[in-house]
């Protein structure tokens, strides 16, 4: 496997994010994973994490490089991550 997905791919349609590692090994990220396990101040309560949860309908609405290994996602509800 290799360390560094070979693309960052959003679909829209299925609300995913998918990063493939190579041909027989990709990843599907459902936006609602990826908002609720975020390391936000929101979901972390500033030192006194609180679980996020019930938001089936957040939409990730773009993806940006940030820095040198990381990602910046963007979605509907206002939230940057």
């Amino acid at each position: 496997m290799s360390k560094f997905p070979t693309a960052v791919n959003l679909h829209k349609t299925s609300n995913t994010l998918g990063l493939p590692y190579g041909p027989d090994e990709v990843y599907q990220l459902p936006a609602e994973l990826l908002r609720t396990h975020s390391p936000s101040a929101e979901a972390q309560g500033h030192g006194k994490p609180t679980l996020q949860f019930a938001k089936p309908n957040v939409k990730l609405i773009k993806v940006e490089p940030d820095a040198q290994y990381a990602l910046k996602l963007n979605c509907d509800d206002g939230h940057t991550r």
